[in-house]
């Protein structure tokens, strides 16, 4: 069905200039009024719109919500009003948003595809010139020149003519073709010149110059070093032929009507009025109106057609008619989006310039001259025949772009030091020149008002980075990190709203808690349809060990959902590991045996265990020490359980500890404890097998998949004190058994350091097919 469509799209878009024709016919014998000419670009519009990617259909339905309530708004402020002019103004909006379905359908379209329908639009312009220097068709001017043949506007016809001559040329040179392309640039320059219009005498000259230097010096416009001599010589013997040249053609070709009318403008109006064609008398006398007759709300959401068309009303002007400057015509019609037009505009030009490559320094010299000419002639911005043929250059810089590296979005919670805040800067950092992460906070800690702003802060900068990745071509895939509870809502409400613009989006789940917390929450009213919208809406979701993985599927089964579950992928954590790692001295029986916890003071963690346990430790004599590292609100509970079980000579609180201070901590311990009621993955025991440490944890969670039974550590059930106690004794009295775990330990984190974990991240996003 697509290939159809596209088929059906790039033929019509070959025939864009045949309907031009054919319109212009009806329009000057008025009959239809022009339907057919729109029509056609309507069904450009919605053939596009098919063809274009997820995010950009969610772009544009973005901009048309927003222009169709800026067009009702000032209509509504209109003190007379018809249907007829609702309707106009729709139309126009159209028209002006034409750019941009058309520019991402354009980006499938072949090389020879944008050639052969480049070519067609500059043969019937070219044909059509020659027409009226004959005497057939229109001319743009009552004096007799400015000719444009059978088309309806001579300066939309001048304005495409360069566009597609600076295409063709750019092609031509690109081909090596360089006999033609002379021969090419010397036809376009004298039948353009022909014709007579300021526009094409400006435009046509710059683009045979500066396309020919984009081509074979892209490197100087980059500003990144001085031109040789030999290529200084280079350019100043191309620039010196093209101007001699061009003036010749000039002084032999251009119509002598041209000059009086410019004589004319000048003696009137001074140089700035000849070279504006006396527009700035035009937007003087438009200014005055706009500023004591527009309302404060017509000039936010602009005034509508029919007000522009009445601007300029004075003693010099008797017809009236709009400014012919675009930005200020939009300004005056739409108000405030004309200025984020614009602004988009340059944006994309800044893009394109720091893109570096031929491909981009050419779609912005193209983009340049329209901008300029938008100002100088008018009828850019709302010409539908032109942008057909200005998003064929676009397309160019966008189809480069997509095969760049695309750039991720981590978006998480930053509100506690470790976890998942840890796992996104580390990442970021190992991941920089294979992965482009930008790492963004959706929660910080704080009253209810700061969590809140924080979480619009992070919103809004995942807004403007999914804005910036469609103006700068590049592909992005929004990394979403999810724990529990208000993590769950923040993600939920992220993922409706932004995974429209991401070109795909993950979701990554950590909470150690995430089998209970969903238990709970889909056995509420309305929460499993939520979550069936939201995994729908979801690409890929990641979790951190294949227990979690199988739980939380068996939690998702019991409401069905897993039918509507996308690709599942298990992605363990990973820990940058010291190279070499670090040699630790073999246990001596004769030696207390000192362990360790590195976790935060919450009940999941079961830290009353440890206490408990340092208390058996003492009755059946082992020498031994117990570090707690970390606090939190359990803590006043464990210091009194210290004190209760007669254990403080044993036991040590060292409180927070920086992450990259904890190492110290490692170094000089033994034996890792960890008896959580639930872990998601337990990076902490990672990092101890880093320094040597074996770990003798909890059977939950992720802790079954990374602590090895017998081999790296044990594992025991959380309430199972009498098996911690025993074995802990028993490796005090088995050095050599210890010993041997301390290697296995170290041999087995080897597979979870960061080269690979990036290998495995970049196989996912590979896997997405973006």
């Amino acid at each position: 069905m697509k290939k159809i469509t596209q088929t059906i799209f790039f033929t019509l878009i070959t025939l864009t200039p045949v309907v031009e024709i054919v319109n212009a016919s009806y329009v000057h014998n008025n009959i239809l009024l022009g339907n057919i000419g729109q029509a056609f670009k309507l069904l450009l519009i919605v053939l596009a719109f098919i063809l274009i990617r997820k995010k950009e259909k969610a772009f544009y339905v973005v901009v048309l919500a927003v222009g169709i309530l800026f067009t009702l708004i000032h209509y509504i402020l209109l003190p007379e009003k018809t249907n007829n002019m609702l309707i106009i103004d729709l139309i126009l909006f159209l028209k002006i948003s034409y750019l941009f379905p058309v520019t991402f359908a354009l980006v499938t379209a072949s090389q020879r595809v944008i050639i052969w329908a480049t070519s067609i639009a500059w043969g019937m312009i070219l044909c059509n010139i020659l027409l009226g220097v004959l005497g057939l068709g229109n001319s743009q001017y009552a004096l007799g020149y400015g000719f444009k043949g059978f088309f309806y506007s001579g300066n939309e016809m001048a304005l495409t003519f360069i566009v597609v001559t600076a295409i063709l040329l750019y092609e031509l040179l690109k081909s090596k073709r360089i006999a033609i392309a002379i021969i090419f640039c010397l036809v376009s320059l004298i039948v353009g010149i022909l014709q007579g219009m300021k526009t094409l005498l400006i435009g046509l000259p710059l683009v045979t110059i500066i396309i020919p230097v984009i081509h074979y010096y892209p490197e100087l416009l980059a500003l990144n070093r001085l031109p040789t001599k030999r290529q200084m010589v280079q350019i100043i013997l191309t620039l010196f032929i093209g101007l001699v040249t061009i003036s010749f053609v000039l002084v032999r070709f251009v119509s002598p009507q041209f000059f009086v009318r410019f004589g004319e403008i000048y003696q009137r109006s001074g140089l700035v009025g000849a070279v504006l064609s006396g527009r700035n008398a035009y937007l003087k006398s438009g200014l005055d109106i706009y500023v004591h007759e527009y309302s404060v709300g017509q000039r936010i959401f602009g005034a509508g057609s029919q007000l522009l068309n009445q601007l300029n009303t004075s003693t010099h002007i008797v017809t009236p008619r709009t400014v012919e400057m675009d930005p200020i015509d939009m300004l005056f019609s739409l108000g405030a989006l004309a200025i984020f037009y614009y602004m988009f505009w340059i944006i994309l030009l800044r893009n394109m310039l720091r893109a570096g490559t031929v491909t981009g320094y050419f779609s912005a010299f193209i983009n340049i001259l329209l901008l300029v000419l938008s100002i100088i002639t008018g009828h850019v911005v709302y010409s539908a025949f032109l942008a057909t043929y200005w998003a064929m250059a676009n397309s160019r810089y966008f189809k480069e772009a997509y095969q760049i590296k695309p750039k991720v979005i981590f978006a998480g919670s930053t509100a506690i030091p470790g976890g998942i805040a840890v796992y996104m800067t580390d990442t970021a950092s190992h991941a920089k020149g294979n992965i482009n992460i930008t790492v963004v906070s959706t929660h910080k800690n704080g009253n209810i008002a700061q969590v809140i702003l924080s979480f619009i802060t992070g919103a809004i900068t995942i807004g403007i980075l999914l804005v910036a990745s469609l103006l700068n071509g590049q592909k992005i895939v929004l990394h979403l990190h999810m724990a529990t509870r208000g993590s769950f809502f923040r993600k939920l409400l992220i993922i409706y709203i932004f995974s429209w613009f991401s070109d795909a989006t993950v979701l990554h789940i950590h909470g150690a808690t995430s089998v209970e917390f969903f238990t709970k929450l889909l056995s509420k009213p309305l929460f499993p349809s939520l979550v069936k919208i939201m995994f729908i809406m979801t690409d890929t979701i990641l979790v951190v060990s294949k227990t979690m993985l199988h739980e939380l599927q068996a939690c998702f089964s019991m409401y069905h959902i897993e039918a509507f579950s996308p690709k599942w992928n298990v992605l363990n954590n990973a820990i940058p590991l010291p190279s070499p790692l670090v040699t630790r001295k073999p246990l001596a029986a004769d030696k207390p045996l000192r362990l360790l916890y590195v976790g935060r003071f919450v009940r999941a963690k079961n830290i009353l265990l440890l206490i408990q346990i340092a208390a058996s430790l003492k009755k059946v004599f082992v020498n031994f020490s117990l570090t707690l590292v970390g606090d939190g609100p359990e803590r006043k509970h464990i210091e009194a359980a210290i004190l209760s079980y007669g254990v403080a000579d044993a036991v040590t609180i060292t409180g927070a500890i920086p992450h990259e201070k904890i190492e110290a901590q490692y170094k000089k311990n033994d034996l890792l404890l960890l008896p959580s009621h639930y872990e998601s993955f337990g990076i902490v025991v990672l990092e101890a097998y880093t320094y040597g440490l074996p770990a003798i944890t909890s059977n939950v969670g992720g802790l079954n998949d990374i602590v090895i039974d017998g081999k790296t550590g044990y594992r025991y059930n959380p309430n199972d004190l009498e098996g911690f106690v025993s074995k802990i004794a028993e490796l005090h009295k088995s050095p050599k058994v210890f010993n041997t775990l301390r290697k296995n330990a170290q041999a087995f984190v080897l597979q979870f350091d960061y080269p690979e974990h990036i290998k495995q991240l970049q196989k996912i996003y590979a896997s997405l097919n973006l």
